[in-house]
Formats: structure tokens, C-alpha cells, sequence
């Protein structure tokens, strides 16, 4: 039985959909995607994860408009303040990465605080 006369089926909801909500709709995934992306990369000790983490990192820091889906074009068609969002992304990647500082640094004894006299 074919779905094309069902008006809920994808294909009779893509053909009702206007284009300029398909497109936002578009956006929204991508800026969905990005995010995740860049908060699986920076949990992530794989280098695949990593790699992906510092494409969404260059993406996000590019002021570029010349492109349909430039960070600015996607945060500006879904009425998102695209510095604010800068900002947000920003702020968690510095609290992970100090966290992750903080987590490794060493941690000195307290017998490595004292000093050692020297007899004379």
C-alpha cells in the first residue's frame, strides 16, 4: 500500500512543508550535530573525535557569511545570537579543558612540601 495518500507520511509532509521551514529545519540539524560533536570531542580521548571536535571548533570561531551554512548564516536564520552561542561554546570548552588541568596536575605530599635540612 503506497503512503503518498496518507497525509501522515513523510512524502505528503515534505510536499506540504514551505521550503524556507524544510531549510530551518536543515539549520537546526546541522547546529544540532555541531553541538554534539563538539561536546562528544571534548570528552573524547579517540582521535577521530578530536578531529571532528576541532572541525566544529574552526567552524563556530568563522565569521564567514559568504556561505549558505557558515555558523553565522545557520545561528541568524534560526534567530540565534551567533556570539552568543560563540560565547557558550567557548565558556565549556575552557571549563573541561581546566577541569582536565586540574585532574592531572600533579599533586605534591606533604612530604615533598617540607623542606629537608642539611646537618652539618
Amino acid at each position: 500500500m503506497s503512503n503518498r495518500n496518507n497525509p501522515g507520511s513523510g512524502a505528503a509532509q515534505a510536499a506540504a512543508t514551505p521550503p524556507e521551514t524544510a531549510a530551518r529545519q536543515v539549520m537546526l540539524a546541522v547546529l544540532q550535530d555541531a553541538v554534539k560533536t563538539f561536546e562528544q570531542g571534548l570528552h573524547s580521548g579517540r582521535a577521530i573525535d578530536r578531529q571532528r571536535f576541532n572541525e566544529v571548533d574552526r567552524w563556530v570561531a568563522s565569521d564567514d557569511t559568504d556561505r549558505l551554512f557558515t555558523f553565522e548564516n545557520v545561528c541568524g536564520a534560526l534567530g540565534l545570537d551567533p556570539g552568543y552561542m560563540r560565547d557558550g561554546l567557548r565558556r565549556l570548552k575552557v571549563e573541561v579543558y581546566s577541569a582536565a588541568d586540574a585532574d592531572s596536575a600533579p599533586r605534591s605530599s606533604t612530604l615533598s612540601r617540607r623542606r629537608h635540612r642539611r646537618r652539618r
